[in-house]
């Protein structure tokens, strides 16, 4: 009987580490986002910002091709396309021997606009979630090992819609 709960225990803390060691290692990558403003009138512009960090050991490789890919929303949050690439958005690379990494050290600034919806003309605000993930190449720095992975990513803002004068002096009323 006790030995049992032995090997029951051994199994359990072996199941728990693993997790806890297969969930940190996907963070090789930090991805913090927000959008500007945080408060954007229906029909009027927003910018999603995202800030890429590698982990302390790791590098990330310019090939294959880092990539946002941002899910569709139907929020009426609309952007000019659902995916950008390393080369589109303008990261510069740094040669070490034979391989070429990013330098992510510049904010991702993607512009996207608000929509108004049919369901949204009886509402005053809205609240949205921008969500994505992306797609890069980890290489190590010390071993130079590498694996190809991905990390997504979320964020929220309000969206309000903008009334005009005669909608507002009848409000008042």
């Amino acid at each position: 009987m006790r030995q049992k709960r032995i090997i029951t225990l051994i199994i359990f803390f072996t199941l728990f580490f693993s997790i806890l060691v297969a969930n940190d290692s996907r963070s090789f990558i930090n991805i913090e986002t927000k959008v500007e403003p945080r408060v954007i009138v229906m029909g009027e512009e927003g910018i999603l910002k995202i800030k890429v960090t590698p982990a302390s050991t790791m590098r990330i490789s310019s090939s294959p091709e880092f990539v946002v890919r941002l899910n569709e929303s139907d929020s009426g949050v609309v952007f000019t396309k659902n995916f950008f690439t390393a080369s589109e958005l303008e990261f510069k690379t740094q040669q070490e021997g034979s391989n070429i990494f990013l330098n992510l050290g510049k904010e991702i600034l993607i512009p996207f606009k608000i929509e108004s919806t049919d369901s949204s003309s009886d509402i005053q605000s809205h609240n949205h979630r921008i969500s994505g993930k992306i797609i890069y190449t980890a290489v190590e720095k010390k071993d130079s090992w590498s694996v190809k992975t991905f990390q997504t990513f979320s964020t929220y803002f309000k969206s309000k819609i903008k009334k005009n004068k005669k909608q507002k002096r009848s409000a008042r009323k």
